[in-house]
């Protein structure tokens, strides 16, 4: 397209009716090319300027591919698809839409708590599942009823979010069937809906899969395998599915994964593994996501996550590391002062180029001495200086443990803090 007719395109979308000739002039009346053209504007001002101008513009708007349109949600940092449909008046414009905009690419079906107006048609099993009323000031059966189907109108749709809490029961075939969808996203906290990820199949082109508190999807997700060659974010952060996420180690697209409840050893990554991942994050109990059953695991265990930082800089931000409640090498702290605590947790270190890490009880001066990863710069390298630089940092906060490149047991703990102790008393005159 020429810089001329995105020009004309950005004024059209401004108003419309005021730029009519000159569309006709670069584009004629064909209603193809008109369609074209409206596709570049959102949906309110395809019905605001565009439909009600002529007969043909009216046609043309109906053969539109309306892409999505997005706005601020119910959060602040919540963003969300239009139209969103959440009363009964929301209901009947959705029939108008099925009717008017056959090719609408994007919706939400959700709820509105505090004007609940109408009742959604159970699926296919969904009369043996208790109706959720709540939210119900009158007795269901006296509420207007919709057909959640209507949407399969839209064989166009390109995104679709479900947020009905437990106003949809039962199974719903036709919300999982749109072969052009992109992005689909279900969060209901509450769920009634009944569905797993091999009904998936009926999205073939699904790139971003969001499942938000969802109590009905407990599957595993070696199940998703289906979108291998398709699959870019997949967040499954707060639902109950199982399985290894090594299952997405060779999903081609795949640039950002979030994942709860499933297992794994991180050290099972290859180099050749998630070749386009960018941001993934992973439950506790996955072996490298937090938890270390014992001290002497812990060099391979961040040298594993040393390696796979190469590969994915953003891999855990800045969680911290810790050794685990029922770790044989764990012991509980008998003293009074929370600076004596045993050092139990792990922290990154970068001075310069050089990377390392160390194990920190997390109060002031409790760390304990840094286990580099890669050598000392070459002294007179340019980055030398700013290694020695940053190493004067680093070691500021090792005190108590100093001379410690790990936890000591309990025995050496406590004769370090008697140690420690009889040494202050020297300058206090008190012991602490």
């Amino acid at each position: 397209m020429s810089n001329l007719e995105s020009s004309i395109i950005r004024d059209a979308s401004i108003n419309v009716k005021e730029n009519l000739s000159s569309i006709n002039i670069m584009f004629g009346t064909d209603e193809l090319a008109l369609a074209t053209i409206f596709s570049f504007l959102d949906l309110n001002n395809i019905i605001k300027c565009c439909r009600g101008v002529c007969t043909k513009w009216k046609s043309a708007a109906s053969k539109t591919l309306i892409s999505p349109t997005y706005t601020k949600g119910y959060y602040s940092f919540e963003v969300v698809v239009e139209p969103k449909i959440h009363t009964a008046r929301d209901c009947d414009r959705l029939i108008w839409l099925t009717q008017t905009f056959p090719n609408l690419q994007g919706i939400q079906l959700g709820v509105d708590h505090r004007n609940l107006d109408f009742v959604w048609r159970e699926g296919i099993g969904g009369e043996d599942i208790e109706a959720d009323t709540r939210y119900y000031t009158k007795p269901m059966q006296t509420y207007p009823t919709y057909d959640v189907s209507l949407i399969s109108t839209f064989r166009n749709l390109r995104v679709l979010e479900l947020k009905t809490d437990g106003l949809m029961r039962g199974r719903y075939p036709c919300l999982f069937d749109f072969p052009m969808l992109e992005t689909f996203k279900i969060e209901q906290v509450y769920s009634k809906v009944q569905w797993d990820f091999s009904m998936l199949t009926g999205f073939p082109q699904l790139k971003e899969l969001y499942v938000g508190v969802d109590s009905q999807i407990k599957d595993d997700i070696s199940n998703l395998r289906i979108l291998k060659n398709t699959l870019q974010k997949v967040d499954l952060g707060f639902c109950m599915v199982s399985g290894n996420f090594m299952v997405f180690a060779d999903f081609p697209q795949l640039t950002t994964l979030d994942l709860d409840k499933v297992c794994g050893d991180i050290r099972d990554i290859k180099s050749t593994d998630f070749p386009s991942i960018e941001d993934i994050i992973l439950p506790y109990n996955c072996y490298g996501a937090g938890k270390i059953e014992q001290i002497a695991d812990a060099k391979d265990y961040m040298l594993a996550v040393y390696n796979l930082r190469k590969q994915i800089p953003s891999f855990m931000g800045s969680k911290r590391w810790s050794l685990a409640h029922n770790s044989p090498d764990r012991y509980e702290f008998q003293g009074n002062n929370s600076f004596h605590k045993p050092p139990f947790y792990i922290d990154f270190v970068k001075a310069g180029p050089r990377c390392g890490w160390r194990w920190t009880n997390c109060c002031t001066g409790g760390r304990c001495e840094i286990n580099w990863f890669d050598p000392e710069p070459e002294e007179g390298s340019s980055e030398h200086g700013e290694y020695m630089s940053d190493l004067k940092y680093c070691r500021n906060d090792v005190d108590f443990f100093k001379g410690f490149h790990g936890p000591p047991t309990e025995e050496e703990l406590g004769e370090l803090v008697r140690e420690k102790s009889s040494l202050y008393s020297q300058y206090s005159g008190q012991r602490l």
